[in-house]
């Protein structure tokens, strides 16, 4: 499968500048820029942002890309537009190749970017897994299944050392889990926003 798109270099550079300047820190030079490429626009989308670039489209694709390289790359061109073009886990911009994470899609259920705070917790993981709001494929794509395996060990260590602390109290480990999950669960966004 082929995707291609034209886009104008100085407006895809001003988004990618924005949001590396969103991702400043070090931990998130290592960002990940999703690309969605509809009819006529491409939509960025990182944890904190997203923006809309007009441009000429011919298919639909979603690909993964580091932030702060692709920022690197397009600013490396001296061109009013670039022409690019996505196969199958591979992203050319004029002449030049670049390994990507493409996702191929003939339906809208893979368009959707996933909503996070730019500095997100593993309470906020939490509640995205269980607010079935997003495929597994989507969850997949943005790479965050080992996150959310991580967040859900971390609630669980958490609740582990509460209970030691309350033990002394009378409070019952069962008790404990209870009250946090009856809390994280209250929070979880309806699927439908």
């Amino acid at each position: 499968m082929e995707c291609s798109f034209t886009v104008k270099r100085k407006e895809w550079l001003g988004a990618l500048l924005h949001f590396r300047k969103i991702a400043k820190s070090a931990k998130k030079q290592e960002a990940m820029l999703e690309v969605t490429v509809t009819d006529g626009c491409l939509t960025l989308n990182i944890p904190g942002g997203e923006q809309h670039i007009q441009a000429q489209t011919k298919g639909t694709v979603k690909f993964a890309i580091r932030l702060w390289f692709l920022a690197e790359v397009v600013s490396g061109y001296d061109v009013d537009s670039l022409t690019c073009i996505v196969t199958d886990e591979t992203l050319k911009i004029n002449n030049t190749f670049f390994n990507v994470h493409t996702t191929f899609f003939t339906t809208d259920s893979i368009l959707r970017s996933i909503s996070l705070p730019l500095n997100y917790t593993h309470v906020d993981l939490y509640r995205l897994k269980h607010s079935k709001k997003y495929t597994k494929q989507e969850i997949e794509f943005n790479k965050l299944t080992d996150a959310i395996e991580y967040a859900e060990l971390q609630i669980k260590l958490d609740v582990d050392d509460v209970s030691k602390i309350l033990r002394k109290y009378g409070f019952s480990k069962k008790e404990i889990n209870e009250v946090i999950m009856n809390k994280l669960n209250a929070s979880i966004p309806d699927k439908s926003e």
